[in-house]
């Protein structure tokens, strides 16, 4: 039978839960802090005892895996706010997580920080770290303010414009290709295209969306990478910018999702291959090798 978590080492309890933490980068950041808080100023009862009622620990902590156990194992355990009522930090029906100022383990402290300025450093943490910033970024382009602060509402409503007046006609009745493109993780735009529409029309389209996101995908900080791949693949659009819908195989219908590039992206190296470009999924299919 597998030996349970509470069973395991501190020192191997420590270190697993830290790790399945690691997908959670706001989760990452404040169990970071709140632990250096509590290594500085050990005497301060502030910095050893959480309420689970605050937005801040329901928003960082709150059903996040790994979290409780990690606590438990640095000897924190639940209370009501009572002296002396204290329960096992599995129990939900207390508020406030608190650890006794006589169970502070310095060595604890220093293991459980350790590893998690190690996951600070892992690839799960630093892609959701990015992640977020890329949803927080896509919003705030999304809702009007342009590429920079200065941006007025009036300048961006006319760059959109510009974009939206570059579009080819759209085709009527069931014409053409549908094209769907998710806008971060909640918001996917669609329209028809012909299939002799190039790659800059889908991308002029977005633009209609935020006048800044071209530029970030055509720059490379942003790609779209294209769904109807398996394993989806990033589409170069330096390379395929002037290319039909059906070369590129997003006919008769495509799937594309603005995402946030990898570093190896970013800095102009390829990611996977294409496979048969234009392939299977439209007529007048290109060779793979261009």
């Amino acid at each position: 039978m597998p030996t349970q978590m509470k069973d395991k080492s501190k020192e191997e309890q420590i270190l697993r839960c830290t790790k399945r933490i690691a997908p959670h980068p706001l989760a990452v950041d404040t169990l970071l802090r709140a632990f250096m808080f509590i290594r500085q100023n050990p005497n301060e009862e502030k910095y050893r005892k959480i309420d689970r009622t605050t937005a801040g620990f329901q928003s960082a902590l709150e059903g996040k895996p790994g979290v409780m156990d990690l606590l438990s194992a640095m000897n924190f355990i639940r209370s009501n706010g009572d002296s002396g009522n204290y329960s096992n930090i599995s129990n939900n029906n207390q508020r406030y997580i608190i650890l006794e100022r006589a169970r502070v383990d310095m060595a604890l402290l220093y293991l459980g920080i350790s590893a998690l300025e190690e996951v600070r450093k892992s690839e799960e943490y630093l892609a959701a770290k990015q992640s977020i910033q890329f949803e927080k970024e896509l919003n705030r382009i999304k809702n009007g303010e342009g590429s920079d602060s200065a941006t007025s509402e009036e300048d961006e409503i006319l760059k959109r414009a510009e974009y939206i007046s570059k579009l080819p006609t759209e085709p009527s009745g069931g014409a053409g290709a549908l094209m769907q493109i998710s806008l971060g993780a909640n918001h996917k735009i669609m329209r028809k295209f012909d299939g002799d529409d190039i790659l800059l029309d889908v991308i002029h389209f977005i633009g209609g969306h935020g006048s800044a996101i071209p530029e970030k995908i055509l720059s490379r900080e942003w790609c779209l990478v294209d769904l109807n791949q398996y394993p989806s693949v990033v589409l170069d659009t330096e390379l395929f910018r002037n290319k039909t819908l059906q070369f590129i195989g997003c006919w008769p219908s495509g799937k594309l999702s603005l995402q946030p590039s990898s570093s190896e992206w970013r800095e102009g190296k390829e990611i996977g291959e294409r496979v048969d470009v234009g392939g299977s999924r439209g007529l007048g299919a290109a060779p793979s090798s261009l």
